[in-house]
């Protein structure tokens, strides 16, 4: 078997679970290949190749914003995998999170339908179902009718408000429409029921595949959790609650809910709590004083650790379809908690896990409190949670839809 992942990048939480599955592949003989807008520069020996150069993403983005096509343009890297495509043959082609501005994916999915080539989606976020936004948050009208009016149009087209929502779902649409042989996966039960309602994805075969921890890291460890405290001048008598994100801003609109977390931090400044953030790469001014801002952590063995000092985890994102946090943290035996934002609470563990109405601090805090006078067994917690989100589990899930897949008669939709 020869599967082609298309992806954004080949870092980050998608190239991690990327090369998961090559290295499998590649383990029993088989191949895997990755092409990826941005990231290391192509390594033929290693099967990986980028198709974007350095400057170039910028350039199609602006001509998005001056057209309102997100995934509509790309004429160079869409024709390099084209050529890929062609040179390598694959068995499956299998897009997970590619970039607005990074392919024509109504060009590319209408040349892989009319070829008959087996195509499996991943919805690590809407867009492929919407035809545009990586978030629908409340709006529904991607799901039967299509879109137009937008009303998150600044946020995902761009400062030119040229609403071509309503072109870009119809040509998404159309595009699917030429594939014969689909699958499509979601990373959790709430994106997956999303999937099935649409009318772009819903007529293809749908599964869940949750995404894939690496659970020889992210587990329960045998640390001094002391040492650990000590190098990141936490004082040992405080309890910890961490917030670990890509992306830190104090904004009260960014998805990611930093404003929410020094609001927190400010609601329960008389707590007998440290609140850890971890993931900004600036020094922030003007955080309360029990904050403390660890930075970035590129080092994933030392992000296993901070997450086994830690009492709690929280998640305070607006909408997530999967929630990396809750999963790597209920592996290393810690509860999470936070607010509602769909993903999170359809993939956690319900004993370990809790959420309230998004924004809610107030009812957050007493969640926190709750749980912080409690004692659960974090050994539990680390094994029912590794059986769950572990690396093996989501491999064997995505190896039953290739084979279901590559079964299929090319007839079977007509």
């Amino acid at each position: 078997m020869k599967v082609l992942f298309v992806n954004c990048t080949d870092g980050g939480s998608t190239g991690k679970l990327i090369n998961s599955i090559c290295k499998y592949l590649n383990s029993r003989g088989d191949t895997g290949i990755v092409a990826y807008e941005t990231g290391s520069p192509t390594n033929k020996d290693d099967r990986r190749y980028r198709l974007g150069l350095k400057y170039e993403s910028g350039i199609y983005r602006r001509i998005h914003y001056i057209t309102g096509m997100n995934y509509g343009f790309a004429p160079l890297p869409t024709y390099k995998l084209k050529g890929l495509i062609k040179k390598e043959k694959p068995d499956i082609v299998h897009f997970h999170c590619p970039n607005s501005s990074s392919l024509n994916l109504y060009r590319l999915i209408t040349y892989l339908g009319k070829h008959n080539y087996p195509v499996v989606v991943t919805n690590h976020c809407e867009m492929f179902y919407t035809g545009n936004c990586p978030h629908s948050y409340e709006c529904k009208k991607w799901v039967k009718a299509g879109c137009g009016n937008c009303e998150h149009l600044k946020s995902y087209v761009g400062p030119m408000k040229r609403d071509n929502t309503a072109k870009s779902w119809k040509k998404m649409y159309d595009a699917f429409g030429c594939c014969e042989r689909l699958s499509v996966t979601s990373v959790s039960g709430w994106v997956y029921d999303n999937s099935r309602q649409s009318a772009i994805l819903g007529r293809f075969p749908n599964y869940i595949v949750e995404n894939g921890i690496n659970t020889n890291i992210y587990k329960k460890l045998s640390i001094n959790h002391n040492e650990v405290k000590r190098k990141y001048n936490i004082d040992n008598d405080k309890k910890i609650v961490l917030f670990v994100t890509a992306q830190f801003s104090t904004d009260k609109y960014n998805n990611k809910g930093g404003y929410y977390f020094v609001e927190l931090a400010k609601l329960m400044y008389h707590e007998n709590i440290r609140f850890i953030l971890v993931g900004s790469n600036n020094s922030i001014n003007g955080l309360p004083s029990n904050i403390i801002n660890i930075g970035r952590v590129e080092n994933e063995n030392e992000l296993a650790k901070i997450y086994n000092i830690a009492d709690l985890s929280l998640v305070l994102s607006m909408r997530e379809t999967f929630s990396m946090t809750t999963a790597e943290s209920l592996c290393c035996g810690t509860p999470a908690v936070g607010f509602k934002s769909w993903g999170p609470e359809s993939i956690g563990i319900k004993e370990y896990t809790d959420f309230c109405d998004f924004g809610n601090v107030a009812d957050l805090a007493s969640i926190i409190k709750k749980y912080l006078m409690s004692e659960p067994d974090r050994e539990h917690i680390s094994m029912m949670a590794q059986q769950r989100y572990s690396v093996d589990v989501m491999v064997n899930a995505y190896m039953n839809v290739y084979t279901e897949l590559i079964k299929l008669d090319k007839n079977i939709f007509k």
